[in-house]
């Protein structure tokens, strides 16, 4: 045993002797595998915060085996997730899966690249990390600017067996960029915070599944991963693990082709999916049964909307689905692109913005000095297309977009995805709302481009972005609406019109001086 006086007894305690006094004095209590080990919230991505409802058994137990599907992990090895320790990357690989597979983890303060990009390589360096884990968003931010991947060039990153994106999809060039800058073992993974782990990722060194710059991910063993899409004349499959009465309703599906986008699904539950999301709050007893604590059976949290939201969309199926698109390939990969409800209608023409987000983007890799730091698409109400798309583009530092590089921008998007796809402009801006588990929040961009509520701020780290974002697409509305009613004008090619604001100040009345440039023969008739 241990005898200490007081806490700083304790403290002053060697490790070992640290720990077996801890255990001591608060002995660890038999649980029911199915007894909650955490209630987590959602960044509210789609709106509608949910509380999900993580287990002990499961979750612990499926973050530990995907450490070693996807980095190999043994024990002693180093592992830096760049992550906030209260969203659920914070949780699975930051603490819980490094504990148990005997990491040892770096957890950093403050922003991994501030106050220069080469922050977190340098931490990398010191502790000889061997595995990281960080959102695409981060990177992101290292290719904006080229001095970024300067900074982090200055430390030794030869340590690294493996290292992941996680939060976004990425796009081949991103991915690249990470190989090239990093370690040649930057892999793709996906997840989100109801499935609780990794489950697609690429499996280390399995020579049946070659790393390339693709993008492209591949569903863990355990998982029942597919692309459906909806189709008025499709039955479904025929096989399914977990069939559904069709007169309970549902979209008629198909499943897609390779390489047709559809909706990612899983077919069957696997050990470290979610069990619910919090509800019936005064249905949650805890009892003691069999010398073992666990919550009372009857308790379902709030099963209606974890059925609704997640298992039912697919006419006689039982299926999750995350909403996110996909593509599956002939050997066994996947790729992701975006959220389904990323889609826009041009001109009856659906096209996800991600993909055009991908071709403003490849404006890095194909000119070095290019301006593009980060950019994101959204539909905006078009009175002729229905919508139309609106790249905001994050410059790199000290850049400004020029009527040059918004002409070669559209060109390109041009070339790769067809002219409906062309943005009809590129706005700058200095950054975008973010959350602090790095994801983009573009459901709140597209709400204030369609000037709706964009519902709760309190996941973002930087709300400032909401400010600065309303304030240019209110300028750009302005531009619109005059460049609306000059084209009525100009369609008789005989009036320019100019309008101004009195005394400067925008928002107060205007005054518009007409132009008569080239008068008609029947100046009364015209």
């Amino acid at each position: 045993g241990v005898s200490v006086a007081d806490e700083a007894g304790l403290l002053a305690l060697p490790d070992a002797d640290f720990v077996r006094a801890i255990w001591a004095s608060a002995p660890v209590r038999p649980l029911d595998a199915e007894f909650p080990l955490f209630f987590i919230y959602t960044s509210g991505s789609t709106g509608k915060p949910k509380g999900v409802v993580h287990v002990h058994g499961g979750f612990v137990a499926g973050v530990a085996h995907t450490m070693q599907v996807a980095f190999d992990a043994r024990p002693g090895d180093v592992v830096y997730v760049v992550a906030d320790p209260g969203w659920i990357t914070g949780q699975s690989y930051m603490l819980c899966a490094t504990m148990t597979t005997r990491c040892t983890g770096v957890l950093g303060e403050g922003a991994p690249t501030f106050p220069h990009a080469g922050r977190y390589a340098s931490m990398i360096e010191r502790y000889r990390v061997r595995i990281f884990k960080a959102g695409v968003t981060f990177l992101k931010t290292v290719m904006a600017d080229p001095q970024n991947a300067r900074d982090v060039q200055q430390y030794d990153l030869s340590t690294l067996r493996v290292a992941t994106f996680c939060a976004e999809p990425t796009s081949p060039s991103v991915q690249q960029f990470g190989m090239d800058l990093m370690t040649p073992q930057y892999i793709n993974s996906y997840w989100a915070t109801e499935h609780g782990g990794m489950v697609w990722t690429h499996f280390y060194g399995n020579p049946d599944y070659p790393l390339r710059a693709d993008a492209h991910t591949y569903p863990l063993p355990w998982v029942f991963g597919d692309v459906w899409l909806e189709d008025a004349e499709g039955s479904g499959a025929a096989a399914l693990p977990f069939p559904r009465a069709t007169a309970q309703g549902g979209v008629a599906w198909r499943r897609a082709e390779e390489q047709e986008k559809g909706e990612i699904v899983i077919a069957a539950p696997y050990p470290y999916l979610a069990r619910t999301v919090w509800g019936d709050a005064a249905g949650f007893r805890v009892e003691t049964s069999a010398n073992q604590v666990r919550v009372h059976p009857g308790w379902k949290g709030d099963a209606q909307r974890w059925s609704s939201t997640y298992w039912v969309r697919w006419r006689g199926a039982w299926a999750y689905t995350q909403g996110d698109f996909a593509m599956r390939y002939a050997d066994g990969g996947f790729s992701l692109h975006g959220r389904s409800d990323d889609v826009i209608n041009v001109s009856g023409h659906r096209i996800g913005t991600e993909e055009i987000e991908g071709a403003i983007l490849r404006h890095k890799a194909l000119d070095p000095d290019s301006p593009v730091g980060n950019v994101i698409v959204v539909g905006a109400p078009h009175r002729e297309k229905g919508l139309t798309p609106l790249a905001f583009v994050q410059t790199t530092a000290g850049r400004k977009l020029t009527q040059d590089d918004r002409r070669r921008l559209g060109d390109l998007v041009r070339t790769e995805k067809g002219i409906v796809a062309v943005p009809s402009d590129f706005i700058e801006v200095s950054q975008f709302p973010e959350t602090r588990s790095g994801k983009y929040m573009r459901r709140m961009v597209r709400a204030l481009v369609e000037a709706g509520d964009v519902g709760d701020t309190s996941t973002l780290k930087n709300p400032q972005a909401i400010d600065e974002l309303r304030q240019v697409i209110d300028e750009w509305k302005r531009r619109q609406q005059l460049a609306d009613e000059q084209q009525m004008f100009e369609r008789h090619r005989y009036f320019i019109v100019q309008y101004n604001h009195v005394g400067g100040v925008p928002g107060a009345q205007r005054v518009a001086t007409i132009t008569v440039t080239n008068p008609p023969v029947n100046a009364l008739n015209e």
